[in-house]
């Protein structure tokens, strides 16, 4: 059988039309031009998408180990944990000394209702005593701690009634004077139990107010003014706490050119100092979590649902620069950065750019909290211990 010639101006698609495999022939044409656009837009419009968008990264190595902190092993203490407060909830260390909640129920179960602190002195344990005043119905799991006051929330879980009713558990925030040792009642927390931050006369929080929406608030604590410094709407943002310092308060807020966006978020700042009450902006050119700072430097993640999350840091208002890979957990000081890694606590000095390891290589750490000039941790080496292992140490 002689083969068909093509007629002149035919083309392939002329020859296929009205065949049964031209809707499939055509499907697949098209599919093709949307992978190519795709394509297009994720390789070369998206990167100047973002290169327009805040500063670049900086691309420098990673830091890298200097040394382990064996000089500085006589400031670790290990906080001496025994009877009634053997495991403990939201340490906080503030000077040289270390606040943390704990306690027991009538049955021995942990009922962490009573604060203690312990402070740094010559020996290489310390044991705790406990602030009197202070003692809550439920469980306190937020705290923070300064030289005027203490604020926590006390939360009480749903109780299970006989007759299969139950009683709604709730939580309380309340602030305790230590000059006058004296608590009262700050407000209900309808939702949840967040973390407080506690700077000068405020204390900053963010709080579930409805079914998708959560806010950042302030409170003065000298007037018990209210001031809402941010609303979260169905928003991962809402989630994120603040960073708190002696003169700054740093948050996350949506990108104002890409409010949607869950790539570009950026990052205000209120100061409390000389400036006080003014607001400005970073364009981390990314999305930002958990940013903290110490009024100069402000360090973030770009995860906040992982455990290796990246830590970046910007000093002075700089382009971001990568400190670490896979960090479960971070914090700010005075003069440097902590944060865990692979079970190991890690300090960066911001002034060298020196890292120096702080927890001992044997031990598998936890970090707990990172103060002005000193870390606190948890040693979880061993999996089956009966009591929580509580260190800290003042880097300076």
């Amino acid at each position: 059988m002689a083969r068909r010639r093509r007629r002149r101006g035919e083309n392939l698609l002329d020859r296929w039309r009205g065949s049964a495999v031209y809707p499939f022939l055509m499907i697949g044409i098209v599919g093709a031009i949307v992978v190519l656009c795709w394509l297009l837009v994720s390789q070369v419009a998206m990167p100047l998408i973002q290169s327009w968008f805040g500063p670049k990264i900086t691309e420098v190595p990673l830091p890298t180990q200097q040394t382990e902190i064996g000089d500085l092993s006589d400031k670790i203490r290990e906080v001496l944990l025994t009877n009634k407060f053997k495991y403990v909830a939201r340490p906080i260390l503030l000077g040289d000394e270390v606040y943390f909640s704990s306690g027991q129920d009538n049955y021995y179960n942990p009922l962490m209702k009573e604060i203690y602190v312990a402070k740094q002195d010559t020996a290489n344990s310390v044991t705790p005593t406990r602030i009197e005043g202070i003692e809550a119905e439920g469980d306190i799991l937020a705290l923070d701690v300064s030289a005027d006051y203490i604020v926590y929330i006390d939360t009480k879980k749903d109780t299970a009634m006989a007759d299969g009713g139950v009683i709604p558990g709730r939580a309380i925030m309340y602030l305790y004077n230590r000059s006058t040792q004296q608590t009262e009642k700050l407000k209900d927390i309808p939702y949840d139990c967040p973390d407080v931050f506690l700077t000068g006369q405020y204390v900053v929080w963010v709080e579930r107010t409805g079914e998708t929406q959560d806010k950042l608030y302030m409170m003065d604590l000298t007037t018990k003014e209210v001031t809402t410094l941010a609303t979260y709407e169905d928003s991962p943002m809402g989630v994120s706490p603040p960073g708190v310092c002696s003169t700054d308060i740093v948050w996350v807020e949506p990108h104002p050119d890409q409010p949607d966006s869950e790539q570009y978020n950026v990052i205000k700042t209120l100061s409390l100092g000389e400036n006080a009450g003014t607001v400005t902006t970073y364009e981390p050119g990314m999305y930002a979590f958990k940013p903290m700072t110490n009024g100069s430097a402000i360090i973030w993640s770009d995860n906040f649902a992982s455990a290796d999350a990246n830590l970046y840091l910007s000093q002075n208002g700089a382009m971001p620069k990568k400190l670490a890979e896979n960090v479960s957990g971070y914090g700010i000081a005075d003069n440097f950065v902590a944060y865990c890694q692979n079970g190991r606590i890690y300090v960066y000095f911001l002034a060298t750019g020196e890292l120096a390891q702080l927890s001992k290589s044997t031990e598998y750490a936890m970090l707990a909290d990172v103060s002005s000039h000193g870390v606190t941790w948890f040693d979880i080496t061993d999996k089956n211990r009966e009591r929580d292992i509580l260190k800290f140490a003042v880097v300076d």
